[in-house]
Formats: structure tokens, C-alpha cells, sequence
């Protein structure tokens, strides 16, 4: 197993989601908007997945595969009904899982991932809301339960 709390030599991005400090439970991924924090580890790797899950493919300039479809069929009103919704999150899952794979080189395998699965979801009809808890692991064996953000996914 590949894991370290040692950062010298090694690549650390900075904190853009309040995510996790002890990987137990379920968590809320949060926007950090004051005193960001570096982040490695699977902190780096849940930050990663959401920003990847969340983003609209085509969004980005210069990188037009970065991200899904996912939040684009939210904003569409495509997502409808709990099998529409499970569709939806394989295909971006799978999408997120892939392209995180495409780029391990001389990563720490607590920054690979291994598996990402929606573990709940809840879609509030009366507050056009959207929830999904994900449990992702990496590929050193350790897990992560978090809840992506809901103030940003209208259905």
C-alpha cells in the first residue's frame, strides 16, 4: 500500500471543497471560499471526482472533454424520475472514473481511484433539489463516503 502524510516530493492542490478530515461517515463536500488549505491524498481525489462530476463537458476552454453531461441534463429537466437519474450518474460515472485513470502516473495509490458508487440519492421534488452520496475507494484500499454538493443541482 502507497499512502503518505509526508508532502515533500509530492504534488498537493490546493482546497476548493470543504471535504473530508477523517474518512468515516457521510460528508458534505462544501466550497471553500476563505483560507484554502493544500490537499492530497483521498481529499485531492474527492475534490477531483466532484469538480470532473459536476462540470458540464464543453465548459472548459482549451479542454473540451473535461467533464460530463451529468449537471447539463439536470439544467435540461432530462432527470425526472430515480431511473433516469441512475442512468444519468453511470454514464458520468463512468466517464469521471475513466479519465481519472488516464492520468496516474507517479501517483500515490491514496490518489488513485479504484471505485466510485452512488450509494443514495434523493431528489426533493418540493425544494428542486438533488443528493448523491458516493462512496469512492482508492486504489490503496482506503474509502471515502461523501455527499456532493446540493446548492448547485437544481432538478
Amino acid at each position: 500500500m502507497n499512502t503518505t502524510t509526508d508532502y515533500t516530493g509530492r504534488l498537493v492542490d490546493i482546497e476548493y471543497l470543504k471535504a473530508i478530515r477523517v474518512p468515516e461517515g457521510s460528508q458534505s463536500v462544501k466550497i471553500a471560499l476563505v483560507d484554502p488549505a493544500i490537499v492530497t491524498g483521498i481529499e485531492k481525489l474527492v475534490q477531483k471526482y466532484t469538480l470532473l462530476f459536476l462540470t458540464p463537458t464543453g465548459s472548459v476552454q482549451f479542454d473540451s472533454e473535461f467533464g460530463t453531461p451529468f449537471t447539463q441534463a439536470i439544467i435540461n429537466g432530462t432527470l425526472v424520475n430515480y431511473g433516469q437519474l441512475y442512468a444519468e450518474f453511470a454514464y458520468a460515472n463512468t466517464l469521471v472514473v475513466r479519465a481519472m485513470l488516464a492520468d496516474v502516473a507517479d501517483l500515490p495509490d491514496d490518489e488513485i481511484i479504484d471505485t466510485a458508487v452512488l450509494v443514495d440519492s434523493n431528489i426533493d421534488f418540493a425544494n428542486s433539489t438533488l443528493m448523491l452520496t458516493i462512496l469512492l475507494t482508492t486504489a490503496a484500499g482506503t474509502s471515502a463516503k461523501f455527499v456532493i454538493p446540493t446548492s448547485i443541482v437544481k432538478v
